[in-house]
């Protein structure tokens, strides 16, 4: 027999949360760090944050030389475990 939301008790249906942490103070507190190593960069320290914090990929794509690599070490330097991967793609850059 399966239960509905209506004979489920509110004390069943709370979910567990981790532990009080106020991210939002954490990410106000890493911005202006980053912002002394990447300057000018705000829009893409807030982008890269944002992708980290929902779990998905950005790809850069960019002229050799500006910064991408170190933008991306930068950033991932604030994660514990973090695994940093990179490939370089050129012209004559073929799937294997």
């Amino acid at each position: 027999m399966s239960k509905t939301m209506d004979n489920i008790s509110k004390e069943t249906y709370v979910m567990p949360l981790p532990e009080e942490r106020n991210y939002k103070n954490d990410l106000l507190k890493l911005i202006p760090a980053f912002e002394k190593k990447l300057i000018e960069r705000e829009p893409f320290i807030r982008t890269q944050l944002l992708f980290m914090f929902a779990k998905h990929h950005y790809f850069y794509i960019g002229e050799p030389g500006v910064g991408k690599t170190y933008f991306c070490k930068t950033i991932f330097s604030c994660v514990i475990d973090a695994v940093f991967w990179e490939i370089q793609m050129t012209k004559g850059t073929t799937e294997k």
